[in-house]
């Protein structure tokens, strides 16, 4: 299942540790069914950008963009439909939500709008920034 289109382009890279993460998106309304996982990529600069790639199960690889500020952290996946991921970043751990709305029922036509998102770290001492 295909969560976006579009493919991975040349992103110029930050300083930092590349981090891999264990990943999956939960389908929390209306009823709960469902998952994906996938696997992502991101290096965290000091300054709090954030530049990686993602790959849900299987499928394509899309870039990745955001921003952390403290624990506050966003992410952005994708090109032509992006989803915006906000959440929190403790211990190298990020969880956070997505509201996918009505342009991507095309992309995931069951999507149920809201997903709970899941990123752990394989590593056991994740970048501190």
């Amino acid at each position: 299942m295909a969560l976006l289109t579009g493919t991975a382009g040349a992103v110029s890279q930050l300083p930092g540790d590349l981090v891999t993460y264990h990943t999956s998106f939960v389908q929390q309304s209306p009823n709960g069914a469902g998952q994906i996982e996938g696997t992502m990529h991101l290096r965290i600069a000091s300054d709090g950008k954030i530049q990686g790639d993602y790959r849900p199960g299987g499928g394509r690889l899309f870039d990745v963009i955001g921003g952390l500020t403290g624990e506050q952290i966003w992410l952005n996946i994708g090109y032509a439909r992006v989803i915006h991921l906000t959440g929190t970043y403790q211990n190298g751990k990020i969880v956070g939500y997505t509201y996918i709305d009505e342009p991507h029922a095309a992309v995931l036509p069951e999507v149920p709008r809201i997903y709970e998102f899941d990123a752990t770290p394989e590593t056991t001492s994740p970048p501190q920034v």
